[in-house]
C-alpha cells in the first residue's frame, strides 16, 4: 500500500483530514454524543417506539443505560441482531412524548436541567412517568423534587387529584378503591410518591386558619376537604397541626364537615353503607375527638371512653 508522499498511508488515523482530527479528539464526548446521536440519530441500530407518543432512532449501547431498556435488548439477543425493534407500551396518562425525549436524552449526557420555578404538575408529572417507565431513577427524583416545591395551598386540589390517582403501572393495580385511600396511600408511583400523601395532608392541616369553623373556611380548602377521601378528612381533623382552641371547637368543626358529606351524598343519592360522625372520646384523664364510619343503621355514638 501506497503513502501519500508524508510517511503514511490512507488508512492511518494520523493522515486524517485536519478536520476530522479537531472531531476525533474533541474533549467535549458528550455534546458529539448528544448531537450526532440523540439529535441526529446517525448510526443508529435501534428503533425505540412508545405508542401512541413518539418514535425514536437510538443506539442500543447506549439505551441499554437504562434497566428498562436494557432487560428488552437481552431478550433480543440471541439470535436477534441490529437492527433491533422495541416497543414500549404504556398506558400511563402522565406521560408524554416531550417528557419521555427529555429522559431519554439523560442517557446521551444531556442533564436534565428542570427548572423548579417554571415546571408545572403536568410537565413534573410527565417526567415523573418517563423516569418510572425507563427505570431512570435520577430523572424521577427529579421530577419528585419539582412536585414538592409545588406543594401550597393554592395547588393542593390539583396536588391531590394527582397523587389519590391509581398506580400508573397497570399490573400493580389489584383492589384499587378511591374511598378508602388514607395518608398512607403510596400514590401513583409508589416508589418515588410514598410520601406525598401525607406531605400534602400535613400541608392541608396548616392551610385551615387558626380557630376558623368549617363555615368560615375559604371556599378553595372548604370544597376539598368535603371531597377528600374519608381517611385524610379522618387525619386532618385530628391532626395536632389543625390549630383548634379547644377539643369542642374541633368537634364542631369535623362534625359540621362529616354532616355537609352526608347531605351531598344524600342529595346525589349516593351510598357507601357507612355514615361518618363525630365522637368526643374520654380516656387517661384527657378528652379528643375522633372521626369514625359506622355502618348504616347503627345508633348514632355522640361519645366513647377510651382506656
Amino acid at each position: 500500500m501506497s503513502s501519500n508522499g508524508t510517511g503514511r498511508t490512507p488508512d492511518d488515523p494520523d493522515s486524517a483530514d485536519p478536520a476530522d482530527v479537531s472531531l476525533a479528539s474533541a474533549p467535549d464526548l458528550q455534546t458529539h454524543l448528544y448531537t450526532s446521536g440523540f439529535v441526529h440519530g446517525q448510526w443508529a441500530d435501534t428503533l425505540l417506539r412508545v405508542p401512541p407518543h413518539t418514535s425514536l432512532r437510538l443506539h442500543s449501547l447506549v439505551l441499554a443505560r437504562s434497566p428498562a431498556l436494557r432487560a428488552r435488548l437481552a431478550q433480543c439477543v440471541p439470535p436477534q441482531q441490529p437492527p433491533y425493534d422495541l416497543q414500549l407500551n404504556c398506558a400511563d396518562p402522565h406521560l408524554s412524548a416531550h417528557a419521555l425525549s427529555l429522559a431519554l436524552a439523560t442517557l446521551y449526557g444531556r442533564p436534565l436541567g428542570v427548572d423548579a420555578s417554571n415546571t408545572g404538575l403536568d410537565e413534573a408529572a410527565a417526567l415523573l412517568a418517563a423516569g418510572s417507565l425507563l427505570g431512570l431513577r435520577d430523572v424521577a427524583a427529579e421530577a419528585c423534587g419539582v412536585i414538592d416545591e409545588l406543594v401550597a395551598a393554592e395547588a393542593l386540589p390539583e396536588l391531590f387529584a394527582f397523587a389519590l390517582a391509581p398506580v400508573a403501572q397497570p399490573a400493580a393495580v389489584q383492589d384499587y378503591n378511591a374511598a378508602e385511600i388514607g395518608v398512607d396511600y403510596a400514590g401513583p408511583y409508589p416508589r418515588y410518591t410514598s410520601t406525598l400523601t401525607a406531605k400534602l395532608a400535613r400541608c392541608l392541616a396548616d392551610a385551615i386558619p387558626a380557630g376558623a369553623s368549617a363555615q368560615q373556611l375559604p371556599v378553595e380548602i372548604r370544597e376539598l376537604l368535603l371531597s377528600l377521601p374519608f381517611g385524610i378528612l379522618k387525619h386532618v381533623c385530628e391532626s395536632e397541626r389543625l390549630r383548634a382552641k379547644s377539643q369542642m371547637e374541633r368537634y364542631a368543626f369535623a362534625r359540621d364537615l362529616t354532616g355537609e358529606r352526608e347531605r351531598r351524598r344524600r342529595a346525589q343519592r349516593q351510598s357507601s353503607g357507612y355514615e361518618e360522625t363525630v365522637v368526643l372520646a374520654f380516656g387517661d384523664g384527657k378528652g379528643g375527638v375522633e372521626v369514625i364510619r359506622k355502618p348504616l343503621g347503627r345508633k348514632k355514638v355522640l361519645w366513647k371512653a377510651s382506656r
